[in-house]
């Protein structure tokens, strides 16, 4: 992460969200669904022109996917693989996070969640600065502790040990049928 602008890097997001979909089970599976349901054809590649149909330009914005889907692009071949498909599902959640306390939507760098909730594989629990500060809601399964800042809490994940990845990309088909899902 970039301590001059505190930006994540599209290789630093591919290592969050491989981090975050390989670890758990349910994202896991979220992930197959999320690549199924971009890849119209189900040529096992999603296109650029699969994702600007998508519901993620109305999430996320046009301009913005076209630059997402540049960097999300690892290899530069036009086509976006399951493991590359991982960022742009994590860019669509992470962008629908909202306020635990008070339902504000919280954009990037604007926001605390506990990563204890997401090292036990517990449901996201995010607060916003004002709802943090005020400690205007009780987090009973770990207090005010465990919360990180967004820009903390993106470095802690890139700190955490990750799995050794497949040398070569998988399908989703070959996931989906995998022994551990």
């Amino acid at each position: 992460m970039s301590k001059e602008n505190m930006v994540i890097s599209f290789q630093q997001l591919s290592i969050v969200s491989n981090l975050h979909y390989e670890n758990h089970k349910k994202a896991r599976k979220k992930a197959v669904k999320f690549f199924e349901k971009l890849d119209e054809d189900g040529d096992g590649w999603i296109t650029k022109e699969e994702v600007m149909g998508s519901k993620l330009v109305t999430d996320l914005g046009k301009n913005f996917m076209k630059k997402a889907l540049k960097g999300v692009d690892g290899d530069a071949d036009g086509y976006i693989t399951f493991d590359e498909s991982k960022s742009l599902l994590y860019l669509s959640e992470y962008s629908k996070r909202k306020c635990r306390a008070c339902g504000r939507s919280l954009r990037y760098g604007h926001g605390f969640s506990c990563i204890q909730c997401v090292q036990e594989q517990a449901d996201d629990f995010n607060l916003c600065y004002r709802c943090f500060e005020s400690r205007g809601i009780e987090h009973a399964r770990h207090g005010y502790l465990h919360f990180l800042h967004d820009f903390a809490f993106l470095n802690k994940l890139l700190e955490m040990s990750l799995p050794a990845l497949p040398h070569r990309l998988l399908s989703p088909v070959e996931v989906s049928h995998s022994s551990d899902l």
